[in-house]
């Protein structure tokens, strides 16, 4: 199973964001510590989760879920990290739980939430918690084709890795889709800068992310990221509005497994119940193949979210 595990990580590819994921209408995951993301859909064995927004939480500092389930559901959440391994789980729920982790002894980075019911993944959420503390300014408005500046400044927290980069990311306001990203250059202590050219007019967003040296599918692991700024692009000399609908896009970049671990630490004794499954039980191990996808999916999700990205 472990092995299959492992074809899955390196098999499957998503791109960018953080997120309250929902994969029906009866399941859902949200937090008071979540905050708006670009979105991002990702499909998996059939199954479609909108991811629009992500937990940011400071070390030490629990965070609460608030899921949502049908009448009479009885469920577990598990906690994972960036190598896809089990840090916490929170069994036998029922809509209206208030569960909270912990993130005391769970270092700065990239982990996600997942409501694991019957054999298989209902709704997921992105959580980072923070390395960084990062706040986004920039010098617009501007006209559409012109420099516009984009300022970070980036507050290191207790225990956070290195840094390795630090983006800006810009996407329409109206579809979350991603416009351009840049990488910002170091100006000061705590203090990134770089310019940014949006050739499309209306409005948008800016995003500040931190990424630091751990690597997933060639990607930064996530230790921070900025509130949305709101941007106004006007048109230029020559140019019209362009509708929010309809946005060019920034290109689609390639994801990345973790180059370090590739599968769940053996050390790590907890597993979905549906992994204890016998092999007669194919429709519970079909479950746990879609939850290894799932699970290295949404933390792709999460290093993806700079380069949109996540």
């Amino acid at each position: 199973m472990r092995r299959t595990f492992i074809i899955l990580c390196a098999g499957w590819l998503v791109v960018a964001g953080l997120s309250l994921g929902v994969a029906a209408d009866s399941y859902a995951l949200a937090s008071p510590a979540a905050v708006d993301t670009p979105d991002r859909t990702v499909t998996v064995g059939g199954n479609t989760y909108q991811v629009t927004n992500a937990v940011r939480v400071a070390g030490g500092t629990p965070f609460t879920i608030r899921p949502t389930a049908p009448d009479n559901a009885t469920f577990d959440l598990y906690l994972y990290n960036s190598d896809q391994a089990v840090t916490g789980i929170k069994t036998d729920l029922t809509d209206g739980s208030d569960p909270s982790f912990a993130t005391d002894d769970r270092p700065p980075g990239s982990y996600v939430v997942a409501l694991f019911y019957q054999g298989r993944f209902e709704a997921i959420l992105p959580v980072v918690v923070m390395g960084y503390r990062v706040s986004a300014t920039h010098d617009g408005p501007v006209r559409a084709g012109e420099a516009l500046t984009v300022t970070a400044e980036v507050r290191e927290e207790p225990a956070a890795p290195n840094v390795s980069a630090v983006e800006a990311v810009v996407t329409n306001a109206s579809t979350d889709r991603v416009v351009t990203r840049v990488p910002m250059d170091r100006q000061a202590a705590d203090t990134y800068e770089t310019s940014v050219t949006v050739d499309a007019a209306g409005a948008h967003k800016v995003y500040v992310n931190v990424r630091g040296e751990q690597r997933v599918r060639g990607q930064r692991e996530l230790l921070g990221f900025s509130d949305a700024v709101s941007l106004t692009v006007t048109p230029g000399a020559t140019q019209t509005a362009t509708p929010s609908a309809t946005p060019t896009p920034a290109s689609t970049p390639t994801p990345t497994t973790p180059s370090t671990t590739a599968a769940p630490t053996t050390a790590d004794p907890i597993t979905p119940r549906a992994a204890t499954a016998t092999a007669t039980q194919t429709s519970a191990q079909g479950g746990v193949h879609l939850w290894a996808a799932l699970v290295v999916g949404v933390l792709l999700l999460l290093v993806g979210l700079a380069s949109r990205v996540v």
